[in-house]
């Protein structure tokens, strides 16, 4: 909605404005996921290319790019996200993190994931250090960084919705629950 309404000081047309917002956010996530690829794949860079390319090629990621919905920006914040954890960016990290949530709430799931896998990593780390010498973890201070930004942006949300609609869920929370009770 943010990015919609700058984008309205440029243009009035809505349609064009979706469909250049969605191909931005698609040629972000293909950067991010090339990026992404090339941090999985460090000495082959024809495999990170050929995921990259897959990736592209997508038929059903195209034809989402120009619906006008919020999906590629979404994917944009996953696949960024994903790579700032992996690069141990923390406040790029952070800030992505806080704002898939923002993009989609139903993010909680890839949250979940991630504290999990963080969790499995920080287990293995303790377990047996010599057995995983190269697995590398977030420092203390990254720790309390990431919960600080994190914390700071999902609390907006909420103090949004608060505002907006009386409640911490969004109205189509609401809408949802209404139409799919018995």
């Amino acid at each position: 909605t943010f990015i919609l309404a700058a984008g309205f000081l440029i243009t009035k047309n809505e349609m064009w404005l979706s469909y250049i917002i969605g191909i931005i956010f698609f040629t972000l996530s293909a950067y991010y996921f090339y990026k992404l690829s090339g941090n999985i794949f460090p000495k082959e860079n024809w495999l990170a290319i050929g995921a990259a390319l897959l990736f592209v090629l997508d038929k059903w990621l195209n034809l989402i790019t120009v619906t006008g919905m919020e999906t590629t920006l979404y994917i944009f914040l996953l696949v960024a996200c994903y790579y700032y954890y992996r690069k141990l960016n923390a406040v790029g990290f952070a800030l992505t993190l806080g704002l898939t949530f923002w993009a989609r709430p139903d993010a909680l799931a890839f949250i979940a994931a991630i504290v999990i896998d963080y969790m499995f990593r920080l287990y293995l780390k303790q377990r047996s250090p010599k057995n995983n010498p190269d697995l590398e973890l977030f420092e203390k201070k990254d720790l309390y960084k990431i919960a600080a930004i994190f914390g700071l942006i999902v609390g907006a949300y909420f103090v949004m919705n608060l505002v907006i609609s009386g409640s911490l869920l969004p109205n189509t929370y609401g809408a949802k629950v209404k139409y799919y009770s018995p």
